[in-house]
């Protein structure tokens, strides 16, 4: 990427940032597509993980949605 930062010079969090914010425009209707479903969605970052999204960052997301998965499916009580 000319004159934008990458690798170590990019934070852990910008990179988990950028993983979200994909994740997050692929699970929203576009006027050329549908919505992914959120299991597509992250196989596509899984594909795409070490090119335009870094692996670490990629899979902090990951765990984050599977957390949020899981805390959905129970009571919130149980999460906190």
């Amino acid at each position: 990427m000319e004159g934008g930062l990458e690798g170590p010079s990019l934070s852990a969090a910008a990179r988990i940032i950028a993983a979200a914010d994909a994740y997050d425009t692929m699970m929203r209707p576009r006027v050329f597509r549908d919505a992914l479903k959120a299991a597509d969605a992250l196989l596509e970052l899984d594909r795409c993980s070490g090119t335009p999204f870094d692996p670490q960052g990629v899979q902090v997301l990951k765990t984050l949605v599977a957390v949020d998965w899981r805390c959905s499916a129970m009571n919130a009580h149980e999460c906190a």
